[in-house]
């Protein structure tokens, strides 16, 4: 039998590099709209990591018991989609800096409040891994908006989170 973790440290390579490639993809077919392509990467990386992981916490919510994974994962997608340019609303600075630590610090402080419930080895190394990737996303998100101007130019009928 496989130690509780490795199989989700698997799955979290291999959806981060899923998300990498991704991401790459998708400025090549939709361009950066504006958008620094940095902040564009981390978003549809964010997304597809997010997506994943989501998935994975509600089947253990709805078959074992409540995932706080549910949760804060589904903030991360937001976020990530909010930096990807996905949702229907104008880039601000302060909303995505807001979007991304709501987002990225619920992921990464809810896998270091995991860290600390469990004994197993091999899953303190994957909540250990998780909790520094997104760890390293928020950092990546905020040094990308630290200097300010993401704000959309044009108005739009729509208002930012």
């Amino acid at each position: 039998m496989v130690a509780a973790g490795v199989p989700a440290i698997v799955v979290l390579v291999l959806s981060i590099g899923g998300g990498v490639y991704l991401s790459g993809k998708y400025l090549e077919r939709e361009g950066d709209e504006g958008r620094p392509p940095l902040m564009t990467k981390i978003g549809v990386t964010g997304l597809v990591v997010a997506g994943v992981f989501w998935t994975w916490a509600l089947l253990l919510t709805l078959f074992r018991s409540f995932d706080l994974g549910v949760v804060s994962f589904a903030l991360a997608a937001l976020a990530s989609a909010y930096g990807a340019g996905v949702l229907p609303v104008p880039l601000s600075t302060a909303t995505y800096k807001v979007a991304v630590a709501a987002g990225y610090g619920a992921v990464a402080a809810n896998y270091a409040l995991a860290l600390v419930l469990v004994d197993s080895v091999t899953l303190r190394a994957y909540f250990a891994l998780a909790a520094i990737f997104w760890g390293a996303m928020l950092a990546a998100a905020l040094r990308l908006a630290g200097g300010g101007g993401l704000d959309a130019d044009a108005p739009t009928t729509y208002s930012p989170i």
